[in-house]
């Protein structure tokens, strides 16, 4: 698991609003997971919820719903949120990196396309 920052832009489904904001890139954790206030803030609709296990063993239902996400002005695809505490420290999940196909280059602590890493 390798975990380091980089700067994402979210975008609700509607095209209500977007955002700019960092991250911590977290291939352990499965969907990306921002402050509340961030989501509902550019209008990303709760569409469910799902249970999160987290590193230290507790457990959280968290609401979910669809956002846009992107790097670096890049792509942007659909991917799967959750709606995290205010304090919540905001994650990029491996879900949206595989949409994205991006992969982590850990040595270099970057994201790069999925094939091109090197030994």
């Amino acid at each position: 698991m390798s975990t380091f920052e980089t700067t994402i832009q979210l975008a609700s489904l509607s095209g209500q609003g977007e955002v700019e904001i960092g991250a911590l890139v977290d291939t352990g954790a499965f969907y990306s997971i921002l402050p509340s206030s961030v989501l509902d803030g550019i209008g990303v609709q709760r569409v469910g919820e799902s249970r999160f296990v987290f590193a230290d063993g507790r457990t959280e239902e968290m609401d979910i719903g669809f956002a846009f996400v992107a790097l670096n002005g890049g792509r942007s695809v659909p991917t799967i949120v959750a709606f995290g505490v205010e304090e919540a420290q905001p994650l990029l999940g491996a879900y949206a990196l595989e949409g994205l196909e991006l992969m982590v280059d850990p040595r270099g602590e970057q994201l790069v396309p999925r094939g091109l890493l090197h030994a």
